[in-house]
């Protein structure tokens, strides 16, 4: 599930980051569908951002996305910080 639920637009060095209405509007509803969700794999600094800062015990929003992810066993069995390693665009 993303982020946002919109293209945010474009920004000086790329796409601007998903609208956080988005997220606090959808998310709650939509997990609510899916009660067996064991795991929550969260890809990129947005979503762990949003997942991790709410529980302070997991989160720190000054903590890099490389460190989070090395650390990836500190926040199972709930969630796995993940890297998008490679970004496909369309050349044409």
């Amino acid at each position: 599930m993303p982020m946002g639920f919109c293209y945010s637009a474009t920004g000086k060095s790329g796409d601007l980051p998903p609208r956080k209405e988005c997220a606090e509007h959808w998310h709650q509803d939509i997990l609510a569908m899916l009660p067996k969700i064991k795991l929550t794999l969260l890809l990129g600094q947005y979503a762990q951002y949003y997942y991790l800062d709410k529980n302070t015990s997991l989160g720190n929003k000054q903590q890099p996305l490389t460190k989070r992810v090395t650390q990836w066993r500190h926040y199972l069995p709930d969630f796995y910080p993940c890297r998008i390693l490679h970004h496909v665009t369309n050349t044409g």
